[in-house]
């Protein structure tokens, strides 16, 4: 049976950050939230015990153009019914870190995140953008962000907006859900306006959410930028797409968009998530990720 990492209320809510080691850039949150195993993978079986929400993210070692999250979600019926979900689990990406100030470093970044809702019996996704986070305040709610539902290219997503003002309703319990394990593929692509599989508006990130393995081929790690995908991949139940200005900030071409990603959770007071993430097929990658 895996440890439960118990959250202690107060103390361990201002505990330091922590960098993970092999990583040039530190990760954010609380202490123990999410653990990472072989290269694209990490697992969370954390119990807040704490008044307030844990919160955090943890990165690959390298940076990547983008690639496909697999995650595995153990759902608890929650006993207190007036309670909407235990928490989110999602695909961070896009992630710029400014460390110039060493005793502010700040992170700005993109979330695809995913929960499944009590009330409504269906599971929910959003996809949100915030920029110059404090890395202290990665344990708090986040504020400055700016959801994807904001910005113009959102108007054209295909689904419906979740009633709880969360984001949109990704389908019913039926539809992620067996044997009481949500899973969902979250496929985040990169384009460039152009190049096959890459041709949504330049500077954009395209944010897919399936049911199913979408069957994207490995990713190509060096020019021509090609997406294929093997036959018979599903239709996304979500489609989303979210500006790029984080990364470009740094500079204009195409592969500036290369950067950090990873997992991101946040689990809500006096409750417990259980959980997996796996990224592979990436794009443009300095580190090996087992397929």
């Amino acid at each position: 049976m895996k440890m439960v990492n118990k959250l202690l209320a107060g103390a361990l809510v201002a505990a330091a950050l922590f960098a993970f080691a092999g990583c040039d850039k530190p990760d954010a949150g609380t202490e123990g939230l999410i653990k990472k195993g072989s290269p694209g993978n990490a697992e969370i079986n954390y119990e807040n015990t704490g008044d307030t929400m844990a919160r955090g993210f943890e990165s690959l070692a390298t940076k990547h153009l983008d690639g496909v999250c697999a995650i595995e979600n153990t759902i608890n019926e929650l006993e207190d019914t007036s309670k909407i979900t235990n928490g989110v689990m999602g695909y961070i990406f896009g992630i710029v870190t400014d460390d110039t100030d060493k005793d502010n470093i700040k992170y700005s970044f993109s979330i695809a995140g995913v929960r499944y809702n009590q009330k409504t019996k269906k599971v929910n996704a959003y996809v949100e953008s915030f920029k110059d986070v404090p890395k202290a305040d990665l344990e708090k709610q986040l504020t400055g962000g700016k959801k994807a539902k904001d910005s113009p290219q959102y108007k054209d997503a295909n689904g419906t907006n979740d009633s709880s003002g969360f984001g949109f309703d990704l389908g019913s319990k039926d539809d992620f859900v067996k044997d009481g394990v949500m899973k969902v593929w979250i496929e985040v692509i990169a384009n460039d306006g152009t190049t096959p599989g890459r041709t949504g508006t330049k500077d954009t990130y395209t944010v897919k959410f399936f049911n199913a393995d979408p069957k994207r081929k490995s990713g190509p790690q060096q020019a021509p930028w090609d997406l294929e995908y093997n036959t018979g991949a599903p239709e996304a139940k979500i489609t989303v797409t979210v500006l790029a200005d984080n990364v470009y900030a740094k500079g204009d071409k195409f592969t500036d968009m290369e950067a950090d990603m990873g997992y991101y959770a946040n689990v809500q007071p006096k409750q417990t998530m259980n959980g997996t993430w796996k990224i592979s097929k990436t794009s443009k990658e300095a580190e090996e990720i087992a397929e």
